[in-house]
């Protein structure tokens, strides 16, 4: 009886060990999870407060940053050239300069050149001699010369005026020319159609049949 008494104790004190033992082990597991989140929770901490010290700077560099990329997608996509308009009193043509979208195609050059031209201009001062209904319809490049057609509303929606004996159209037809010539030292001639029909004399100006080459003397000084 005693002996079975002694196993008994033994085996209830093995199991009291084993018990111990696991109960140990589930709370220092415990305990290092409560740590290793305090850990985490520490390291968002000092992070988030040198993010909150180091904003402003962080900021600043954002902005460096889209402005390079800004800076590098135009320079890609764009080039600078000079679009010419009247100046406040249509007499002389002032240059302004335009970023217009690269093309490898000479005729789609002067294309989007014309296109830029009919928006009007972007500085104050510089009168914009083109209707809102101006539009360009087509574009032939024959040899040296660019044949372009417009619709009727860009010539008819003009008012007629004189000044210093320059006409409005010739200003008109010059602030044409010498945007397409100044960017394209190639072309000579610039020939006009409205509605596909050509036109000997615009208002007062004329004859037109040969087109017009740039006029330079214009130009403000």
């Amino acid at each position: 009886m005693k002996k079975l008494t002694g196993l008994l104790n033994k085996y209830i004190k093995k199991i009291k060990n084993e018990f111990l033992y696991l109960l140990n082990i589930f709370f220092k597991k415990r305990f290092q999870n409560i740590m290793n989140r305090f850990l985490k929770m520490k390291i968002l901490n000092i992070f988030f407060n040198f993010f909150k010290k180091k904003l402003k700077w962080i900021v600043i560099i954002l902005i460096i940053l889209i402005n390079l990329i800004l800076f590098y997608v135009s320079n890609t996509n764009f080039y600078y050239t000079i679009l010419f308009y009247p100046d406040k009193n249509k007499i002389n043509l002032i240059a302004e300069k335009r970023a217009i979208i690269k093309e490898k195609n000479k005729k789609q050059k002067i294309k989007n050149t014309i296109e830029q031209l009919l928006l009007g201009p972007i500085e104050p001062g510089i009168n914009n001699i083109f209707p809102k209904e101006a539009k360009l319809l087509s574009i032939k490049l024959i040899g040296k010369n660019v044949l372009l057609n417009f619709n009727r509303e860009t010539i008819m929606n003009i008012k007629w005026e004189k000044n210093q004996n320059v006409s409005i159209y010739y200003i008109f037809l010059q602030s044409i020319v010498n945007s397409i010539c100044f960017q394209h030292k190639d072309v000579d001639r610039v020939k006009f159609y409205f509605n596909g029909k050509e036109f000997e004399y615009i208002g007062n100006y004329g004859p037109m049949d040969i087109g017009l080459k740039p006029d330079w003397s214009i130009l403000s000084r």
